[in-house]
């Protein structure tokens, strides 16, 4: 593992965030308006089928059944509140004698337009694919933000005709539906590092006021080995307190030493420390004398299906989604001299 720096930390997410494809139309108290337009989609022959290829976004995976283009944005919603979701399909055209190339599995594809281990049977079924062109996600968190994942498939497409109507405009609401209760959420102080993710990612965020109190920032550095006691490590806390920050260690005689226990300490702490982390450093690499564990996937990553490894599960600390609640890096160090010339990169001017 390469170390990162863990003040600069870029967030992965296997959500594909196409925001240009929609704008806000109307934000109110209760009631948010969003506009989705279709664009930037490219029609390329694959033998008798057509391939449907977007510019940004992704597309449906049901296997067997078209892969279509598929285009997502996050909303805000209220933390206390329920939401419905509904869409207004504004304008469309339809494409005749077009069939759709099916999603499968890409390693079993010889070439262009030849299919294996595909069921294409629902070529011939008198359906309309898909069922709805929007989907909602369940709710999901991200340290203080509630959101909604909102999806939207530009196309219904009729298989046994051979027909592609395609969606140009959609106008979607997002409405409350009644009160939630969300654990006393909105009584935690907001964090600066956070705020600058939100207005990133969200289409309707709307940046706090700069009368808007923040927590302190804070940085839990998870210590494998004897590296809390190295005088570079050390320098390295003395440094981070200087610059601001309210610093916490924890070797892993005190989380524990397996990747769950250290989950476990690192949740007690987003739940209980006041203030919250923002980032969590493991100081260590996967093995060696400064060994702090990892996660390990079934997702398969390569032919074989060889499990994944990775530290994001250490930031998912609120709700059943892959957004994090703190920022998670790690200085892969295996050595004394490791750790002193990591330190000095750290706190180099460029750092």
């Amino acid at each position: 593992m390469r170390f990162r720096n863990p003040l600069l930390i870029p967030i992965l997410f296997i959500f594909q965030i196409a925001v240009c494809q929609f704008t806000l139309q109307d934000s109110e108290s209760d009631k948010t308006v969003i506009q989705f337009t279709h664009e930037d989609v490219t029609f390329e022959s694959q033998g008798d089928y057509t391939k449907l290829i977007p510019s940004k976004g992704g597309t449906t995976t049901d296997y067997g059944q078209p892969e279509l283009p598929l285009f997502s944005t996050l909303i805000q919603v209220e933390s206390n509140k329920e939401y419905s979701v509904s869409f207004n399909i504004l304008s469309s055209h339809t494409i005749s004698d077009i069939r759709i190339f099916p999603f499968q599995n890409k390693d079993k594809t010889e070439a262009p337009g030849v299919i294996k281990y595909t069921d294409v049977s629902f070529y011939e079924e008198e359906v309309l694919y898909p069922e709805s062109i929007l989907k909602v996600s369940d709710r999901l968190v991200m340290r203080d933000l509630h959101l909604l994942n909102i999806s939207v498939v530009p196309y219904r497409y009729h298989p046994s005709q051979q027909t592609l109507e395609v969606i140009d405009a959609v106008e979607i609401e997002v409405v409350e539906s009644g009160d939630r209760d969300d654990g006393g959420l909105s009584e935690r102080l907001p964090s600066r590092v956070f705020e600058s993710l939100y207005s990133t990612l969200v289409l309707n965020y709307e940046e706090r006021d700069r009368d808007t109190e923040f927590q302190d920032p804070a940085i839990l550095y998870i210590c494998g080995g004897s590296s809390e006691n190295n005088s570079s490590f050390q320098q390295l806390l003395e440094w981070r307190h200087q610059r601001g920050y309210v610093v916490y260690t924890a070797n892993l005689s005190e989380t524990g030493s397996s990747s769950s226990s250290i989950k476990n300490y690192i949740q007690n702490a987003y739940n209980n420390f006041d203030p919250r982390p923002e980032y969590v450093a493991l100081v260590g690499d996967v093995g060696g004398s400064y060994n702090v564990p990892t996660f390990y996937e079934d997702w398969g990553h390569d032919y074989w299906g060889d499990q994944c490894e990775g530290d994001q599960p250490f930031s998912q600390l609120n709700g059943n989604d892959l957004f994090p609640e703190v920022l998670v890096g790690r200085i892969s160090v295996r050595s004394s001299s490791n750790i002193s010339n990591i330190v000095k990169l750290m706190r180099s001017p460029q750092t």
